[in-house]
């Protein structure tokens, strides 16, 4: 159900699967991924902060806890977990973009830079780094680098028309 965003039935499912292995902590990820889903910021946020004190150091707790930080606004906690999480894969792809996004709503554009170029040296085709290269190659009126970001969207976007690519990404 999850997989097919039938969100009512997988929450449901998820809710029986937490009351039979409450300490399964991938269940409590999903229902907290359903919540972010529908713009449920707090009760996600509730969600994990239950399961953080006893999986602190597990990396997609403190993956999701971090982007749920972002989400919220809380920008200096999101960069305190995704550093956590480089301390642990300094090669992990949502901590790199979560500082990267950081970075971006700090206005340090050339930071939040570099952190993109770190995502593209992991992830190659990831239409997010190119989509958020090309707003701050914008911001920074680089327009060479603009430029090569804009040809590289219309190579990952293929046949597809703009609107439709970009769709498929949310």
């Amino acid at each position: 159900y999850f997989e097919t965003m039938q969100d009512d039935q997988a929450m449901e499912c998820f809710r029986k699967s937490s009351e039979i292995l409450p300490d399964y902590i991938q269940t409590n990820i999903h229902m907290a991924k359903i919540k972010l889903r529908h713009g449920k910021i707090k009760e996600a946020k509730q969600i994990v902060e239950d399961k953080l004190k006893k999986y602190r150091s597990d990396p997609k707790v403190l993956e999701l806890y971090s982007f749920i930080l972002l989400k919220d606004g809380q920008s200096k906690g999101a960069q305190y977990f995704a550093r956590k999480l480089l301390e642990k894969d300094t090669d992990s792809v949502p901590a790199l973009m979560i500082m990267a996004e950081v970075c971006r709503i700090k206005y340090n554009y050339p930071v939040a830079i570099l952190y993109w170029k770190a995502v593209r040296s992991l992830s190659r085709q990831n239409a997010f780094t190119n989509l958020a290269l090309i707003e701050l190659y914008s911001k920074i009126k680089d327009t060479k680098m603009l430029d090569e970001e804009i040809r590289l969207l219309f190579y990952l976007k293929g046949p597809l028309e703009l609107r439709e690519y970009i769709r498929l990404l949310n």
